[in-house]
C-alpha cells in the first residue's frame, strides 16, 4: 500500500524545522528522484524520496514529496547529472539542494547569495530539517553532503572564489565555510567511513577516491587512495577497512560500471570492474550486506525525455565480473530520474534465490498461465511460502529467503497437474544462482506419481473445454495431446 509523507510548508530559517515527520522502514532503500519534464537549461526540479522494499518492481512503500514553490520549496537542476546524492550517516540521511522555485533557468550557475543552497537532515524516523546556505557552491552545483549528526560536510563543482571542492560548514548553518583543499575543486560524492572524510572527483590527477583522515574542520590535504586514471567516479561504499567499491557512469565498453578495490596494508589495487552484467555505467551504490549491493544505472536524456532511464539493480559481487550478476528491481518513470540511493540499515535484509522455471512438457497458448506455489523450509521451519505465475514454458524464478538464515535448507515447487518438486539447497547470507529447476506435467490427481488414475482421469475428461487440470497443456480442451503428455511421463514420481 502506498503511503506519502508530504512535508508541510513553514517558514524557511537556518535550521528551521517541519512538523511532518518520516517514518521509514529498516531495511528498505531510499531513492532520490528529481522531475526530468521542465524545459530550459539548468532548470530546477520536484525532488522525491521514494522507500522501496527489494521486491523488484515493486510499488513505493512510502514517499516524501519537497514543496516546489513557497515557502519549504527544495528543488535541485533536473539536468545536472552528478548532483541529488543521499548519503546516510549518524542515523540521518543528507541531501543537498536548492531554496528556488519549480521551472527556474540557470539555477547551477546562480550565485548562493541570490538563491541559497540547502542541506536537508532526514531522520529516518522524525522530523526533517533544512538548513539555508548562502556560500556554498555559489555560481556552480552543490553535489553532496555528509554529516556527523551536528556538523556538515559539503562538496560539489566550482572553484575556489565560488567555494568549490570540499568545505566544511558550520553546525548551525550559517553562511561560513571552510574550504578543506585549494584542489581539486570538482568534487562529486562525499562520505563517512570509519571516522575519516573521503571524496570522489573526476577531475585532474586526484580522479578517483581520495580521503582526508578524520574529519577536518580546517584546511588540509588529502591522499589519493584508488584512483581511477581517465574514468568518472561517482558514489562509494566501503564494506570492511580493506574493500571499497566506486561507481564508474561511463559506458561498460568504456570502463564503467563498478570498480573493487582491495587494501594489502599498504597499497590499494584494484581487483577487477564489475560490468558484464550491467546495461551501462552506474552513479549511485549501497551496501545490501553480503556481497550484495544496490546501484542506479546511468540515464540518457533528450530534451526531457529519458530515452534511456535510470534504473536500479541488485548487484552480487561474484569474485570476478564474469561471476557477478544484476537483478532489475526498479525503473525510473518517464518523468523522473533516479539520482541517489541509501539503503537503511539494521532492518531484515534478504538472500535471492535467482534460476529458471521449466515447466515439462506445457505448451502455453493465447494468455495461459499456471500458479506454482513455492516453499524454503528448514527442516520443519518455512522460511517464505508463496506464488509465481509462469506464463510461458520456462520463466524467470527469483525466490527472496531471510538473509539470516544459512546453512542446509529445501526448495519446494508444486503446481496443479505437476510433480512436486523438492530441491536441496545451501542457503549461505547471499544470493545465489540455484539454475534451472524442471517441473513435469501430467499428475492431474496429486498424488506425487504419474500413473494408471491419471491416464483414467483424462480420458475420462477427454473433449472437455476450458480450465480444466486434466487440460495438461493448457489449450482449453481436454484432448489426445494431454494424453500422451501423461503416457510420456507414465512410471514419473516426486523428487
Amino acid at each position: 500500500m502506498n503511503k506519502t509523507f508530504p512535508i508541510l510548508a513553514g517558514v524557511l530559517l537556518a535550521g528551521s524545522a517541519f512538523a511532518q515527520t518520516t517514518n521509514f522502514t529498516l531495511g528498505n532503500l531510499v531513492v532520490a528522484a528529481v522531475d526530468i519534464t521542465i524545459t530550459g537549461s539548468g532548470a530546477s526540479g520536484p525532488v522525491t524520496l521514494k522507500e522501496f522494499d527489494l521486491t523488484p518492481n515493486s510499488l513505493p512503500v512510502s514517499s516524501i514529496a519537497f514543496p516546489s514553490s513557497g515557502a519549504g520549496r527544495f528543488v535541485y537542476p533536473w539536468n545536472t547529472s552528478s548532483g541529488l546524492n543521499l548519503n546516510y550517516n549518524a542515523g540521518f540521511l543528507t541531501i543537498v539542494g536548492y531554496d528556488a522555485d519549480s521551472g527556474i533557468t540557470g539555477l547551477s550557475s546562480s550565485s548562493a547569495a541570490a538563491v541559497a543552497r540547502l542541506i536537508a537532515k532526514i531522520p529516518v524516523a522524525g522530523t526533517v530539517t533544512l538548513i539555508s546556505n548562502n556560500a556554498i557552491n555559489s555560481s556552480n552545483t552543490p553535489r553532496s553532503v555528509v554529516t556527523d549528526g551536528t556538523n556538515f560536510w559539503s562538496a560539489g563543482s566550482g572553484t575556489a572564489a565560488q567555494n568549490g571542492g570540499v568545505q566544511y560548514v558550520l553546525a548551525d548553518g550559517t553562511n561560513t565555510v571552510v574550504s578543506l583543499a585549494p584542489d581539486p575543486f570538482n568534487v562529486r560524492h562525499l562520505g563517512i567511513y570509519a571516522g575519516d572524510l573521503y571524496y570522489t572527483t573526476g577531475s585532474g590527477t586526484a580522479t578517483g577516491l581520495n580521503k582526508y583522515s578524520g574529519l577536518p574542520t580546517s584546511a588540509v590535504s588529502s591522499v589519493s587512495i584508488a584512483p581511477i586514471p581517465s574514468g568518472s567516479p561517482y558514489d562509494f561504499v566501503f564494506t570492511d577497512p580493506s574493500t571499497v567499491y566506486v561507481t564508474d557512469d561511463r559506458g561498460v565498453a568504456s570502463g564503467g560500471g563498478i570498480h573493487k578495490f582491495t587494501f594489502d596494508g599498504s597499497v590499494w589495487t584494484e581487483a577487477y570492474v564489475i560490468a558484464t552484467a550491467l546495461p551501462s555505467g552506474c552513479r549511485a551504490i549501497t551496501h545490501l550486506g553480503g556481497n550484495d549491493f544496490a546501484v542506479i544505472t546511468t540515464e540518457v536524456v533528450s530534451g526531457t525525455t529519458a530515452t534511456t532511464p535510470s534504473r536500479i539493480y541488485q548487484v552480487t559481487d561474484g569474485g570476478s565480473d564474469a561471476l557477478s550478476t544484476a537483478t532489475l528491481l526498479q525503473t525510473a518513470p518517464s518523468n523522473q530520474n533516479y539520482r541517489g540511493l541509501r539503503l537503511l540499515p539494521g532492518g531484515p535484509a534478504n538472500q535471492t534465490l535467482s534460476g529458471n522455471l521449466f515447466l515439462g512438457d506445457t505448451v502455453f497458448s493465447g494468455s495461459s498461465t499456471r500458479n506454482i506455489a513455492y516453499t524454503v523450509m528448514q527442516g520443519t521451519t518455512t522460511l517464505i511460502s508463496n506464488s509465481v505465475t509462469a506464463s510461458a514454458s520456462s520463466s524467470a524464478l527469483s525466490i527472496g529467503v531471510p538473509a539470516s538464515a544459512t546453512g542446509a535448507a529445501t526448495l519446494v515447487l508444486d503446481g496443479s497437474s505437476f510433480l512436486k518438486r523438492v530441491v536441496p539447497i545451501t542457503l549461505t547470507g547471499s544470493n545465489q544462482v540455484i539454475g534451472t529447476v524442471a517441473l513435469v506435467n501430467g499428475d492431474v490427481d496429486g498424488t506425487g506419481e504419474v500413473d494408471a488414475a491419471d491416464l483414467d482421469q483424462v480420458i475420462a475428461a477427454f473433449g472437455n473445454m476450458g480450465d480444466n487440470v486434466e487440460d495438461v497443456d493448457v489449450n482449453d480442451e481436454v484432448d489426445a495431446a494431454d494424453i500422451d503428455i501423461v503416457i510420456g511421463n507414465f512410471g514419473n514420481v516426486d523428487d
